[in-house]
């Protein structure tokens, strides 16, 4: 989400750090994936469709010992 508005983020890459898998934020700033984890996990939040829904800075998370279905809210600052 948008820290500024709270409007959900459509294509945001999602990606775990030092995996090759990714995902993008639909319309609705929603994004799933499953990764295997042996620990603690980075993810990392990234503007990758330029100018089309404003810029954002990029943003990493520290999931720790995750397991299960996890829910997240994160909110992006605009540049």
């Amino acid at each position: 989400k948008s820290l500024k508005t709270g409007a959900p983020l459509n294509g945001i890459r999602i990606s775990v750090a030092n995996r090759p898998q990714y995902s993008l934020s639909a319309a609705d700033g929603s994004f799933s994936f499953y990764t295997d984890s042996d620990g603690d996990c980075i993810l990392q939040f990234a503007d990758v469709d330029g100018e089309l829904n404003g810029k954002f800075e990029t943003k990493d998370t520290t999931l720790v010992n995750p397991s299960g279905a996890i829910h997240l809210e994160i909110l992006l600052k605009e540049n």
